[in-house]
């Protein structure tokens, strides 16, 4: 080989070099963009959802909590964060199973954790999303029943006709004991349930959907309550 064969040579695998290099790094670049724009849009659903639910009453300054999950990662809200005013640092992000990120989430991690697993084996899917919430109309229910059956059209297409379960922990928050009742339910399908005195916990693939069993479970109960102070009147219509 000629000393100028060499050197183009030499030039040619420089190039090739240099064009696999910039690849990698477009390639690097791409992903990182990828990744950010999915926390952007991960973080405006937990606003939203946060907003929705303490312009509605269903929390209160520091009350309730959310979570998605992909089956490998979860991430939830802030121990006493506010829903309604979520910054950048109120999401954390978790593992899959207990470890070290847990530090600083919600109390009701264990229950949001194994919600998430029952639901994404019951259901066959790698995505869910749960919302919890102190609505007060559900919580009055639930002090009187144990099970809450709506009323109104909108919630027994929802939610069914046999009605929300009512569970009664001896611990209502962030208690194992809550977590084990809860996973079971969503084992069996459920979509919803009321922990006494505490509120509902929701869960379905995305966080729009979880809020809908929320909100329409208060709609009811508020139907319920109602219904109950106009019987007690005497009205007939």
């Amino acid at each position: 080989m000629s000393h100028f064969d060499e050197f183009r040579k030499s030039v040619s695998d420089a190039a090739s070099n240099i064009g696999s290099s910039a690849a990698e790094v477009g390639s690097r670049i791409s992903s990182s963009l990828d990744d950010a724009s999915e926390r952007t849009v991960r973080f405006r659903r937990f606003v939203r959802t946060g907003e929705d639910l303490y312009r509605s009453g269903a929390v209160s300054s520091h009350g309730g909590n959310l979570s998605e999950s992909d089956g490998v990662a979860i991430w939830i809200t802030r121990t006493n964060s506010m829903l309604g005013h979520l910054g950048n640092e109120d999401v954390i992000e978790t593992s899959w199973e207990p470890g070290a990120g847990d530090r600083d989430c919600s109390r009701e991690l264990v229950v949001h954790r194994a919600v998430h697993h029952a639901f994404q084996e019951h259901a066959q899917q790698t995505r869910s999303a749960i919302v919890h919430a102190h609505a007060l109309h559900t919580i009055a229910c639930s002090l009187l029943s144990d099970a809450i059956v709506p009323v109104d059209s909108e919630g027994i297409f929802l939610l069914g006709e046999e009605g929300v379960p009512v569970i009664k922990p001896a611990e209502s928050i962030g208690s194992s004991e809550a977590a084990e009742m809860m996973a079971g339910l969503v084992s069996g399908g459920a979509h919803v349930a009321v922990i006494k005195g505490h509120g509902p916990f929701a869960v379905a693939p995305t966080m729009a959907e979880a809020l809908r069993y929320v909100s329409v479970l208060e709609a009811s109960c508020h139907v319920i309550a109602i219904r109950s102070v106009l019987q007690q009147s005497g009205w007939r219509g």
